[in-house]
């Protein structure tokens, strides 16, 4: 079991497969609506064939990782929203690693929403980011429902987190930081109390998406998409329109314009 597993999220693969009925579309030389069956079958297959641990097949989404403005760039986010270029901030984000970098396209439209019995205007978003090597099998161990039994393993490490039983230098790092801030521990607990809340608001958000790439899942919460092709994944959030159906509908034709890019 995976101590650290905060992220939560369970993805299917999904392949559909349809019949032309007489009089619809027709099957001219093996293919239908231009796809060669056969083939799709044979990659199908492979496909589920193929290593669950292997990761960063798909070598040219890998590339984008330096240049995220040019795999979501900023005519494709304009033609699909519809928005006024005037309005539009672009933000390219250069945070740790490049799988950690983001570029992020604003649109001061000023619609409304409404939070805590208040409304009031926020900026539209489309943004890219997190083009990082994974398996399969680390996408589905990674986006997927926490279990009760995971949740109090959770609480035993937050515990003994804060009574220095961890040996993690990255954790012990923060801890130190939190120490020189005057942070005592009591209010340390109370801080990464309310952080694991809302990771699990976050983890209980994800729904799985069937038929894109190999694994995908959209999140109600926070409206992002999360797709694995060929061992490698991508984050996608879109916020632009005022319900979560509309909101996954362009996310997911928007991740299918960037998986063919890379076809």
């Amino acid at each position: 079991m995976n101590k650290n597993t905060f992220l939560i999220p369970m993805v299917a693969i999904g392949l559909a497969a349809g019949a032309c009925g007489e009089g619809n579309n027709t099957n001219n030389g093996g293919k239908i609506g231009g796809i060669d069956v056969d083939d799709a079958i044979a990659a199908a297959e492979k496909r589920r064939e193929a290593d669950p641990d292997a990761a960063g097949g798909n070598e040219c989404l890998l590339v984008f990782q330096e240049k995220y403005d040019e795999l979501l760039t900023k005519d494709l986010v304009l033609a699909l929203t519809g928005f006024d270029e005037s309005k539009m901030d672009v933000k390219y984000t250069k945070i740790m690693k490049p799988e950690h970098h983001s570029v992020n396209y604003t649109f001061d439209n000023q619609r409304i929403r409404e939070r805590g019995g208040y409304t009031m205007p926020f900026k539209d978003n489309v943004q890219l980011g997190s083009i990082k090597a994974m398996s399969l099998k680390q996408f589905n161990d990674s986006y997927r429902a926490v279990t009760a039994e995971e949740d109090a393993v959770v609480d035993d490490v937050l515990e003994d987190l804060h009574d220095g039983k961890v040996t993690d230098p990255d954790a012990q790092e923060a801890l130190g930081n939190l120490k020189k801030q005057g942070v005592d521990k009591e209010t340390a607990k109370q801080a990464t109390g309310t952080l694991r809340g809302a990771f699990k608001k976050i983890a209980e958000g994800y729904r799985r998406v069937e038929g894109l790439g190999d694994a995908a899942v959209w999140n109600v919460e926070t409206r992002e998409l999360v797709v694995l092709e060929n061992g490698v994944k991508f984050d996608l959030q879109v916020d632009t329109k005022d319900t979560d159906d509309d909101n996954k509908a362009m996310a997911i034709e928007l991740a299918r314009r960037l998986l063919d890019a890379c076809n």
